[in-house]
């Protein structure tokens, strides 16, 4: 298993002056995944899946599973023990997940999901209806 920092790569992944470890990169994605509105969180979090399966090295083990929300419990918040585990449960596989990446993998990525998180955060809320619509999804 690779060591959960990342410091000692070939590159360093900084929050201002600070070096960011998987754990804590995982930590970060789940706080702004658990910012999002329940149904921007929900579509965030399927393509977070679909396409942590298409990027795994080869290891099925490595993508990520989340595990199902009830559509009357879609709000993640600290207050309820379920919900707790769901956030735990998404920052385990994250990590998993990071740590089978390559090191520059690893930058790619939290890149490119915190960019999908802004996506999400950002998108119209007429054009989300529509999606939603559309896809039938949420």
């Amino acid at each position: 298993m690779r060591p959960s920092t990342i410091v000692d790569w070939d590159f360093e992944l900084c929050d201002g002056d600070m070096p960011l470890s998987i754990p804590q990169i995982a930590a970060q994605i789940v706080a702004q995944a658990n910012s999002l509105n329940p149904v921007r969180r929900k579509l965030f979090l399927e393509w977070l899946v679909a396409h942590s399966s298409r990027v795994g090295c080869g290891r099925r083990s490595a993508a990520l599973r989340v595990p199902k929300v009830s559509k009357d419990r879609t709000e993640i918040t600290a207050s309820n023990q379920n919900e707790d585990c769901f956030e735990n449960h998404l920052k385990g596989t994250l990590m998993i997940w990071f740590e089978s990446l390559p090191a520059a993998g690893v930058l790619w990525e939290y890149r490119l999901v915190l960019s999908e998180l802004a996506w999400w955060r950002t998108l119209d809320g007429q054009l989300l209806s529509i999606f939603v619509d559309l896809t039938g999804r949420a």
